[in-house]
């Protein structure tokens, strides 16, 4: 895991809820913030797999952090936000409870991760917040294991064959 010291503190953070964790990213990694929008749901998809968006002509996936985390089970509704990141393989979309907030630089302070959060293989730091609050920072690159990210990226495969037909 990356020393806290090794975070790019000069850049603004993205807060977020998923049920009642108050999780950040670095609006570095945020390509943009979105409504929940019509979404290609294929069968066989894995549970925490909302679906598939047109997202700037690339077929990008939105994977439900409620789900993903265990937390819950989250009903998308029109006006559930969702993060595009950057991805790997393009683009990633994460749907989440709510929008908190952002935070400038100098708003927040990044801490090392302590021993008793529940996400801790997931995080990259806690996010200390100028309202003395804490964020845990999540790390786009280990939200999904190998075999959850081969799954995601044959769906996403799929779709973009399906998209190239229609164009």
């Amino acid at each position: 895991m990356p020393s806290p010291t090794n975070l790019d503190t000069d850049t603004h953070l993205l807060t977020f809820w998923v049920d009642y964790h108050l999780l950040a990213f670095t609006l570095d990694r945020v390509v943009r913030l979105a409504h929940y929008p019509a979404m290609v749901q294929p069968a066989g998809r894995p549970e925490f797999l909302e679906g598939l968006v047109n997202f700037q002509g690339t077929a990008t996936p939105v994977i439900s952090l409620t789900r993903l985390l265990g937390t819950g089970a989250q009903e998308a509704k029109l006006y559930t936000p969702i993060i595009f990141l950057k991805d790997t393989n393009g683009t990633l979309g994460l749907l989440v409870d709510r929008l908190q907030a952002v935070f400038r630089p100098g708003q927040w302070q990044a801490q090392p991760v302590e021993q008793d959060w529940v996400f801790n293989r997931l995080l990259q730091g806690i996010a200390s917040l100028r309202d003395n609050s804490q964020a845990g920072l999540l790390d786009p690159a280990k939200l999904l294991l190998e075999e959850e990210k081969a799954r995601v990226d044959a769906f996403r495969q799929q779709a973009t064959q399906r998209l190239a037909k229609l164009t």
